[in-house]
């Protein structure tokens, strides 16, 4: 019962937050189509070709939307197969409501650091570490030889998904273009949930022959080598440079100072001037 009210409630929410975001952001393209004079139809591009064209133009983006399907694939094995373990391990279901409920509160708990987090973390540091702790807990996973043992590796959960989710809004606020956030979180979002069936797919049939432990090991084997070909790849990558508006203001006050400093100079001689004109005329007689 408790089942089917959050399913009903789910899908009840989900209708009426995608409508009013589909009324707000109509409205927004109209007022902007408005705005600069030319058609809306005729120039609206598809917001799946539009996300499509911005992942392909930056090398960054692409790196990150690679460090998405690979962390829904990843870490589907932990979320789909894990329980199975607890419980074969005399695992009461106490723990294990506390295992699955623990990972959105380390989260939370977590989240007044952020602003801390991103400026110790700049570029791709913190998507580095998130990929770092999950690997460390889909090891950890691997080596459980009591069920309890599991909470401690699931409080990290909170420097893993949740430090990754705040790299998703960075990235998106880096890579979007005005009108164009939408699109890119939601092919991010389906590149995760794409990663995540394909992993519990291919997790299914290595869990049936090798067992959990050594899925888990060669899970956390490829997010090491992906953390090796980020940093590799992102060396090789141009540098952004960042623009610094302070010192642009501050410049172009000083350049309008100097002009201004110019303009006043030459108009202090040329009424020179004229005074000067002026007194020789009169003293020699001249009309």
């Amino acid at each position: 019962m408790v089942l089917g009210a959050v399913v009903l409630w789910e899908l009840l929410a989900a209708f009426l937050e995608r409508t009013m975001d589909e009324s707000v952001y109509e409205y927004l393209d109209f007022v902007d189509a408005t705005d600069s004079r030319i058609p809306r139809r005729s120039t609206r591009a598809p917001g799946l070709a539009k996300a499509l064209s911005l992942l392909r133009g930056d090398g960054r983006a692409l790196l990150f939307a690679g460090t998405v399907f690979l962390v829904g694939a990843a870490g589907s094995a932990g979320h789909n197969f894990l329980l199975w373990q607890l419980q074969d391990q005399g695992s009461s279901g106490l723990l294990m409501g506390l295992w699955v409920g623990l990972g959105p509160l380390a989260e939370l708990a977590l989240h007044p650091l952020r602003g801390q987090l991103l400026r110790a973390l700049p570029g791709c540091g913190l998507e580095l570490l998130s990929l770092a702790v999950l690997a460390a807990q889909l090891l950890s996973y691997s080596l459980l030889r009591a069920p309890w043992a599991a909470l401690p590796v699931q409080a990290l959960s909170g420097l893993s998904s949740g430090a990754l989710r705040w790299r998703l809004q960075g990235t998106v606020g880096d890579v979007a273009t005005p009108g164009s956030e939408r699109a890119l979180l939601a092919l991010l979002g389906g590149l995760c949930a794409a990663g995540a069936g394909l992993g519990g797919l291919g997790g299914g049939f290595v869990l049936q022959r090798f067992g959990l432990a050594l899925l888990l090991q060669a899970s956390c084997a490829g997010l090491g080598l992906w953390i090796l070909f980020v940093l590799i790849v992102r060396s090789r990558l141009p540098r952004r440079r960042k623009i610094n508006y302070s010192r642009l203001l501050a410049a172009e006050s000083s350049e309008m100072s100097d002009s201004e400093e110019e303009n006043e100079d030459w108009l202090v001689k040329a009424m020179r001037d004229e005074s000067f004109n002026r007194n020789w005329i009169q003293q020699h007689g001249i009309k």
